[in-house]
């Protein structure tokens, strides 16, 4: 009985060691309801394996770390924002240095015992609690080195690919090494200095990790600060141009005003009053600026429309009142101004082709989030992979998008793209 309590114990020092690896890699996700029976979940799923494994007489192998990952893999995804490539790397890192603190706690003990029982409930109790205490130990270093902010957006799939090869390796040697563990002296050195080796490269690993991750940040700060550079100063131009198209309409206004008394005095009042109705009209259409009572909003959509116009490009809006937005200045150029630039630069082409080109655009708010639709005619199908837009980064399509995806993913949003022979469409959900 005592052996058994021992053991649920053990299992749930594992357990909280995981979710605490897991708390400091991944961000939590509000889980309602569920989030009081986070550590019941996962530990049940724990103990579920333990004693499945341990009645078919198993103490460690391949299929149970695979049974084992599949019920963390998802409860990963209730408790976690993370993605399946996340979850395929950390569990088996966070995994494999519990494991490793225990073979590591069982090679040391053959310094000082001459033959090791792993069914032993005497060698059980004895490294079972050393082998807690490394884990502890370890697990503690391990949030201490761990100061990134997980930006994981930055990393590359070949990457994910070279760092998820390590922990699956560190696993695997583990697995080979408990199996061909007889305790003689031999094979003892031989699995001691393997372990202890297998720890430090998984500690460089999330060094590494950490080091790759902070430099991607710093870079991308650098583009976005870049980037808001440049849109600042397109933004002084576009002041500029458009003071000076004021300027030429007030000079045709007071001409229009000049004709309409003439026409007055010389007793014309019905063409003085046709032309004051068109003159209306053109004034009512050059002051008609799009409304959404969110005074960025309305700038960056308004000169966009202008820019379109004047590049014989029509603009279909749907817009609602976002005022309540908690997008900051910032968020809303990068998201509204990159989105649209690449439709009117695209628009350009159709345009050139001799084809018709209306962009239409929706951006609302409701029921707390905000919902942005921009679809495009194309002059060719653009190709989409994993939902990433393939596109030459010399032309800074890429950097744009990446800025776009990266509000989306700070406000826990999602971000959309589909396009076939005669269309592009993108949608964003914040």
């Amino acid at each position: 009985m005592i052996y058994w309590i021992f053991s649920f114990v053990l299992t749930a020092i594992d357990t909280w060691c995981v979710l605490y690896l897991l708390d400091t890699f991944l961000k939590k996700k509000d889980a309602g309801r569920l989030e009081k029976f986070r550590f019941v979940l996962f530990y049940g799923a724990n103990i579920l394996v333990a004693v499945l494994f341990h009645v078919l007489g198993v103490v460690i192998s391949w299929w149970k770390f695979v049974a084992l990952f599949l019920a963390f893999f998802v409860l990963g995804f209730v408790y976690f924002r993370t993605t399946a490539k996340q979850m395929i790397f950390y569990f088996p890192l966070c995994y494999g240095m519990i494991v490793l603190a225990e073979f590591l706690v069982l090679s040391l003990g053959g310094l000082f015992f001459e033959t090791i029982d792993l069914y032993s409930e005497e060698h059980n109790y004895i490294f079972g609690t050393l082998a807690k205490l490394c884990e502890l130990l370890l697990v503690l270093c391990i949030r201490r080195i761990w100061k990134s902010s997980n930006n994981f957006h930055t990393l590359k799939r070949k990457e994910w690919y070279m760092l998820i090869s390590i922990p699956l390796f560190s696993i695997a040697g583990v697995i080979g090494m408990f199996q061909l563990f007889n305790g003689d002296e031999k094979t003892r050195n031989v699995c001691l200095f393997l372990t202890t080796g297998l720890v430090a490269i998984n500690f460089i690993t999330i060094y590494l990790l950490q080091d790759i991750l902070d430099k991607g940040e710093q870079l991308r700060i650098s583009t976005l600060t870049n980037q808001n550079a440049k849109n600042q100063i397109e933004a002084y131009h576009d002041m500029d141009a458009f003071y000076e198209r004021q300027r030429r309409k007030m000079h045709d206004y007071k001409n229009q005003i000049v004709t309409i008394q003439n026409l007055v005095q010389g007793g014309n009042a019905d063409k003085a009053v046709k032309l004051m109705e068109q003159l209306t009209e053109s004034i009512a259409v050059d002051l008609s600026a799009i409304n959404t009572n969110h005074p960025v909003v309305n700038a960056v959509l308004n000169h966009k429309f202008q820019t379109a116009k004047e590049k014989q490009i029509a603009m279909i809006f749907q817009v609602g009142d976002v005022h309540e937005i908690q997008l900051t200045e910032e968020e809303i150029v990068i998201l509204l101004g990159n989105l649209l630039d690449n439709a009117i630069e695209e628009c350009e082409r159709v345009v050139k082709a001799g084809r018709d080109a209306v962009i239409q655009f929706k951006f609302i708010y409701e029921d707390g989030k905000v919902i942005l639709s921009i679809k495009n005619p194309v002059l060719a199908k653009v190709q989409i992979v994993d939902n990433k837009v393939q596109v030459n980064p010399r032309k800074g399509h890429g950097i744009g998008l990446k800025n776009v995806e990266t509000v989306a993913e700070k406000y826990d949003g999602s971000i959309a793209f589909d396009c076939d022979e005669k269309e592009f469409k993108a949608v964003v959900i914040l």
